[in-house]
């Protein structure tokens, strides 16, 4: 049994470490990825199997902590996955290459007790995030994305009081990409700052500078070179490729930039420094150049650039080239 706060029913829980359950849970995870695994419309999904939530609120040994995470990598390979970062759940988690959520983003909670003053008290962003960062957890964002939850909601917040700009300057520490408030009204005060915030978390790519020769001979080799800026907190994740459009008249030829891995584009600059050989199909003319990330399996642009010369199908717009008769 589990029992939760005091005034609360008390909760049924399996015996975690027996062999029932690895077997019996396992197999419901095992199936769900065969059906759902690579899904395009699952963006992240939580690894728990401790407690009534998933959250660790229950006894596992590190064995069977560690089978469970075996289970989900081989059910879900092609899926983000997330881990309640706190206690051996999450600790063992992030050796499976999974990203990370925080279930109480934003606590900054005094409530005190009788054998302890109230500025002394306990809470999650003083005592618990700090200690688990610099020791295990560190640089796991690079790779793998983050996702903060709000502890309370942030009406909360407002309410009691708390330091919503220390709030603010913590996740973005953390590098999140996710931010998941909760069904909850914002309060008006805060709404500004909140959005601008929001402008700056997960990645957010600005196309700089494309510099690239001009004329070059048809079937020729033309030196790319770009400089793009990520001005937001964190990488992208997910497998999209940044490839060049060629336009002339009716035809379109679109080259995948396969050596540039966007995944590696961490907060600040990234320079790509190519040559690109032009398709047979380009004859003498002016061709029109454009840049863009694209779904590896559609070919479509997917991730839009954050600038305003961007096309609505969110190609960017890099001027053109003269091709010269061979």
């Amino acid at each position: 049994m589990f029992t939760p706060r005091k005034g609360r029913r008390k909760l049924r829980s399996p015996v975690h470490d027996s062999r029932e359950y690895l077997e019996n849970y396992g197999n419901l995870i095992s199936e769900a990825g065969r059906r759902y695994d690579g899904n395009p419309l699952i963006e992240t999904m939580d690894v728990g199997f401790i407690g009534p939530w998933g959250e660790g609120a229950g006894e596992m040994s590190a064995g069977q902590i560690d089978r469970f995470h075996r289970l989900h990598k081989e059910a879900f390979p092609n899926t983000l996955r997330l881990i309640e970062i706190c206690g051996e759940q999450g600790k063992i988690g992030l050796k499976y290459g999974t990203g990370w959520r925080w279930n109480c983003f934003g606590d900054l909670s005094d409530v005190g007790s009788p054998a302890v003053l109230k500025t002394c008290s306990w809470n999650h962003t003083f005592d618990c995030y700090p200690e688990v960062l610099a020791t295990y957890a560190l640089d796991n964002w690079k790779k793998y994305p983050v996702h903060c939850e709000t502890g309370w909601v942030v009406g909360g917040w407002y309410r009691n009081g708390w330091d919503l700009d220390f709030i603010l300057q913590q996740g973005l520490k953390y590098h999140l990409t996710y931010f998941m408030p909760k069904s909850s009204r914002f309060p008006e005060p805060w709404l500004e700052k909140i959005s601008a915030w929001c402008r700056k978390i997960g990645y957010r790519f600005v196309y700089r500078q494309a510099l690239y020769e001009t004329p070059v001979r048809a079937g020729g080799l033309v030196r790319f070179h770009s400089w793009i800026e990520n001005v937001g907190c964190a990488p992208i994740y997910r497998h999209y490729i940044l490839a060049i459009r060629l336009r002339q008249g009716d035809r379109e030829e679109i080259i995948p930039l396969k050596d540039v891995d966007i995944r590696t584009w961490l907060p600040g600059d990234a320079i790509v420094d190519v040559k690109v050989q032009l398709p047979a199909s380009i004859r003498p003319g002016w061709v029109h150049l454009a840049a863009g990330l694209i779904d590896p399996a559609s070919r479509e642009a997917r991730v839009s650039f954050a600038v305003k010369e961007a096309f609505s199908d969110r190609w960017v717009s890099l001027g053109g080239i003269e091709v010269l008769a061979p």
